[in-house]
């Protein structure tokens, strides 16, 4: 959606930004639940962080949260809040992103 037309990082971010999103779910369900609710913001703090872990260049949180129409305070707090939930772990496991960048973009190699 809004996030993927506005936000042009790498394709690599938004497999790593899903594959945030799905080890907050397997590994904090009870701190954050992502629902129909919040997973626009989910998605969008996770694209945020996928994206200054793995590409050159890098969009400010400023315009994250206009993207996703919030406030940059309210951006930063979800970027910290976020990394806590990964326990500031941003690396992902080479086979878990290949197997991911193929279920995600069947075509892609």
């Amino acid at each position: 959606g809004r996030v993927m037309r506005r936000v042009q990082c790498s394709l690599a971010s938004y497999v790593v930004a899903i594959m945030y999103m799905q080890r907050i779910q397997a590994d904090k369900q009870e701190q954050l639940r992502i629902n129909d609710g919040n997973v626009r913001l989910v998605f969008l703090t996770t694209t945020l962080l996928a994206s200054k872990y793995l590409d050159d260049f890098v969009y400010s949180n400023a315009f994250f949260a206009e993207v996703g129409q919030i406030t940059n305070a309210r951006m930063n707090a979800l970027e910290l809040e976020a990394l806590s939930l990964l326990e500031f772990r941003l690396g992902v496991d080479g086979r878990a992103f290949q197997l991911s960048t193929r279920r995600l973009l069947p075509g892609a190699r």
